[in-house]
């Protein structure tokens, strides 16, 4: 009895990332010609590549790979995919060369150029164009149940293969999806994941259980899928499991921060960086958020990285 695991890369690489493996050094054009010129610029890079379960990192990473650990102990038979805005879907044994692409908006390696953009057409072509073609759908065949843990950038991405993975499936309730947004037409397969469950986790007092709001996802569904009796796991199950967790449960204050400019946000970092050369994002973020401003951790991160290299 298989049931994949299937979860969202990270920014964070183990690796560095040459300037070509960048997306937005990919030329412009319609979204199948920007596919196939990334495609093509991964396939003659001569980047030494890594498998992906050694080349991702972060919080999120690093819980998927435990969960991996303790379902295969104790369920048997379980298969791990990331779902990759720079290689489609592939196995977490997969060699992939260290790249820069998300399904985030707003960010310099972002899939989508304008709004007109669509990401499932990305995916697609990814998935179809890869050097082991592959999609969501094809990997149900003979599968007994699929648990998918990503951002709603990534769902809605994968949304049309994803729908019919479901339709495969010998169960449609055994598509269980954490995450941390509302997506309508996964409705019935959602656990989605909101700020009460960062109390319901912390009041645990388990240190397996403590971390970011990055990691949030992983975190829960490590949780409920390690302690549920059903397996393979039900949509319908764990939503009841993720409720008990959480009931009573009131959300977290909200923190009143002012967002600001990238402007503002990389004139900061330099000021720091005046001062300490060696000054890492995440406690620069730290002294940031500890005066009452706003701004993402990614957004930080990639901020710090440009003043820096703009310093070099």
């Amino acid at each position: 009895m298989t049931v994949h695991l299937v979860a969202s890369c990270t920014d964070r690489k183990r690796s560095k990332v040459p300037p070509e493996l960048r997306l937005r050094e990919l030329a412009g054009g319609s979204v199948n010609e920007r596919v196939r010129g990334w495609l093509t610029t991964l396939s003659n890079s001569a980047t030494p590549a890594l498998p992906a379960r050694e080349l991702y990192g972060g919080e999120h990473w690093k819980l998927i790979l435990e969960l991996e650990s303790e379902l295969r102990e104790t369920r048997g038979n379980i298969e791990l995919s990331v779902a990759s805005a720079g290689y489609g879907l592939v196995s977490a044994d997969a060699h992939l060369k260290p790249y820069s692409a998300t399904f985030a908006g707003r960010q310099p390696d972002s899939v989508a150029q304008n709004q007109d953009d669509r990401s499932s057409t990305w995916w697609d072509g990814l998935c179809a164009g890869g050097e082991s073609p592959n999609s969501l759908q094809t990997l149900m065949s003979g599968a007994e149940g699929l648990v998918v843990i990503a951002s709603a950038k990534y769902l809605r991405a994968m949304l049309p293969d994803l729908l019919l993975a479901r339709a495969t499936l010998p169960d449609p309730g055994n598509l269980v999806v954490f995450a941390g947004s509302k997506v309508d037409e996964l409705e019935k397969s959602l656990i989605r994941v909101d700020a009460r469950v960062q109390v319901a986790l912390k009041d645990v007092g388990a240190d397996r259980l403590r971390g970011t709001k990055q990691g949030l996802a992983a975190r829960t569904a490590k949780e409920l899928l390690c302690q549920t009796k059903t397996w393979p796991p039900t949509a319908a199950v764990l939503s009841e499991a993720y409720e008990r967790l959480v009931a009573g449960v009131a959300p977290p204050e909200a923190l009143d921060r002012e967002r600001h400019e990238d402007d503002d946000v990389s004139a900061f970092i330099a000021k720091a960086l005046d001062e300490n050369p060696r000054a890492g994002w995440t406690n620069l973020l730290r002294t940031w958020r500890a005066q009452g401003q706003a701004c993402e951790q990614s957004r930080f991160r990639r901020l710090h990285g440009e003043v820096k290299a703009r310093r070099s």
